[in-house]
């Protein structure tokens, strides 16, 4: 067998292998996830983390070769979406992974920090989130991606499940104690992603239904930020303001720490 061909082999049965590990982890979740022992549930993120980790270490080797096909934010947006679903028919599911700091801190149950994210309210709310995350995610991991080659993918990754986990600390402190709060949805995270590429692309514009007209994404930012906090101290809905504001702090400083440079990119487009 001449080496051409020796590569490609493998190059294929690595891709094989690459997309064989989500398919078995996504399965043991699901049968593991309807079970009420948390023992049940705690093996089977383990086996989770074990599959993803050897995934992500045979991907570098064909990334190459698919890099313009294969992004992490499509696979972050499959995955929420197929665990939402799942958790639309399946109440168990649905109380298992929802963030209750009550449950956190009185049943050591910390897989809720993250798991949170992969459930949703109903449909507009996993809808709205994805449909954000596909339009701002691309131009984030695309700039990690251009400062960090493959690794760029990798710290999108990070920079995203840090989203996750900093957007709820401070309801976490909050709420420890209340045995009837909960959240649910990736907001925190994607509110990371959209002052991410605001910051590396301010010069870009929004349109939020119904207003007809495009605004500014530096202006967004301004507004979105002032009514978080506003809503934050005076507002009395269900609505976790304080997870988006804190998720859009995190996804601002992590970018500036990634990519030192951006401020300077910034303040060059905006005037």
């Amino acid at each position: 067998m001449t080496s051409a061909k020796l590569q490609k082999n493998i190059l294929i049965e690595t891709l094989k292998k690459g997309f064989d590990f989500p398919v078995m982890s996504l399965k043991l979740f699901k049968n593991y996830a309807f079970s009420m022992d948390v023992h049940a549930l705690n093996s089977c993120l383990a086996k989770m983390a074990i599959f993803i980790s050897v995934f992500l270490l045979t991907f570098p080797y064909f990334c190459t070769f698919t890099q313009k096909l294969i992004f992490m934010n499509i696979i972050i947006i499959v995955i929420t979406v197929i665990i939402s679903i799942l958790a639309f028919y399946n109440p168990v599911l649905f109380e298992r992974l929802k963030f209750d700091p009550y449950a956190v801190k009185n049943r050591n149950e910390s897989w809720r920090f993250g798991s949170y994210a992969l459930v949703h309210a109903g449909w507009l709310h996993l809808l709205i989130n994805m449909w954000v995350l596909y339009s701002f995610g691309d131009i984030v991991e695309r700039t990690f991606r251009l400062n960090y080659g493959v690794k760029g993918m990798f710290y999108y990754l990070l920079f995203y499940v840090g989203g996750i986990l900093f957007s709820v600390l401070f309801d976490f402190n909050k709420y420890k104690n209340n045995v009837y709060y909960s959240a649910v949805g990736a907001s925190g995270a994607v509110s990371a992603v959209v002052f991410s590429s605001i910051l590396i692309y301010p010069v870009g514009s929004i349109y939020l239904f119904p207003i007809p007209f495009s605004i500014p994404s530096w202006l967004f930012g301004i507004l979105y930020l002032s009514y978080m906090i506003y809503m934050q101290k005076h507002g009395h809905d269900n609505v976790g303001h304080s997870a988006h504001f804190w998720g859009a702090v995190f996804g601002m400083g992590l970018t500036i720490i990634l990519l030192p440079h951006v401020l300077s990119s910034f303040m060059i487009q905006m005037f």
